[in-house]
């Protein structure tokens, strides 16, 4: 993970590309033009600042995708056909127990007169007791619940984050595409993805990374000015959200071993960090450093395999479930996905 890379990996992405391009006659360069726009329409902050390691965690998927796209014909991306509620309802379907509207408020961890580490978790109004912890949110949510350790509040001081927001509206005429021309730190605030989800229905979702002091008002007075430039229309705002998005460090804490820190605070007081700032913002990359993480830490003997004991009988139940919701393409034609320019 992180904590292992070359330490040439903690460059910007675009520093990265510079250094290697001349040793690589050019072919680095085209390559991370290439990534650039999606990777920014996915809310993945700039080249010019973010360490190129965390971006090679899915440029071999982007790439291979769209090499495969170029020779079927077919759309580069998929979507959830029932939405991504429907898919961890399917994976939970059959776990011994799943609490939902369930907030938690207090985690206290502390030691018993014989030594041993404990942990005091309310949620829900429910106080109960357990030997470990295992952290699901990131930083800035899990240090609204918990008191951190001066170590933890130190380390996590340095984790950034995108301010990252998506205006669901009604509207027309408008691609279903990332945009080219926002892919750089001077478009901040313009919309760098539009999506249309649904064949039947004139909706879109545009997505936006801000910046810390933009307000809402200059951020939709933004995305009217870029669906008028694309020829469109954005009518009615159905509902609009904002994240804390993409939690990761600077080069230079990424270089001074932040994640070799991290690491090392694994198990401390009997707690573990599985959250995104650990793995990378996504999905799969979560889900498979958790899996390793548990299997190391909490699995005796040899690790699992993927159908071997309980974590094994989980993916054999939920994969199936998984793939019944997946692989639905997108409603707009595999052509309206590639990226769109006002040039």
């Amino acid at each position: 993970e992180f904590a292992h890379v070359d330490p040439d990996l903690h460059l910007s992405c675009d520093a990265f590309a510079r250094l290697y391009d001349h040793s690589h006659r050019g072919k680095i360069g085209p390559v991370v033009e290439v990534l650039r726009t999606f990777l920014v329409g996915c809310g993945y902050g700039y080249f010019q600042d973010i360490p190129v390691m965390y971006y090679l965690k899915l440029a071999p998927w982007i790439v291979q995708r769209s090499a495969r796209a170029a020779i079927t014909g077919g759309p580069p991306l998929y979507r959830v056909s029932h939405g991504w509620q429907e898919l961890w309802r399917a994976v939970a379907r059959d776990l011994e127990e799943v609490r939902v509207n369930t907030p938690v408020t207090s985690v206290v961890r502390y030691q018993t007169e014989a030594g041993q580490p404990r942990i005091r978790l309310t949620a829900g109004g429910r106080t109960e007791v357990f030997d470990r912890l295992l952290i699901t949110p990131n930083p800035d949510l899990a240090g609204r619940f918990m008191d951190f350790t001066p170590i933890e509040r130190a380390l996590f001081a340095k984790v950034k984050y995108v301010r990252f927001a998506m205006t669901l509206m009604t509207g027309g005429g408008l691609p279903h595409c990332f945009l080219k021309d926002h892919s750089e730190p001077g478009a901040i605030g313009h919309v760098v993805a539009i999506g249309k989800t649904f064949a039947d229905r004139e909706v879109y979702s545009f997505y936006q990374q801000l910046s810390e002091t933009m307000t809402t008002e200059q951020a939709m007075s933004l995305l009217h000015a870029d669906v008028q430039a694309l020829g469109g229309h954005a009518d009615t705002v159905l509902a609009r959200a904002e994240w804390s998005y993409f939690p990761h460090v600077s080069t230079a804490d990424a270089s001074a071993g932040f994640y070799r820190d991290l690491e090392a605070l694994q198990g401390e007081q009997a707690t573990y960090y599985i959250n995104s700032l650990a793995a990378f913002e996504d999905v799969e990359h979560v889900a498979t450093y958790a899996q390793e993480l548990v299997e190391s830490c909490f699995v005796p003997g040899p690790r699992l395999g993927a159908s071997s004991g309980a974590a094994g009988a989980i993916a054999d139940q939920a994969i199936p479930r998984s793939a019944a919701l997946i692989g639905k393409p997108p409603a707009a034609p595999a052509e309206a996905l590639a990226v769109a320019s006002r040039r």
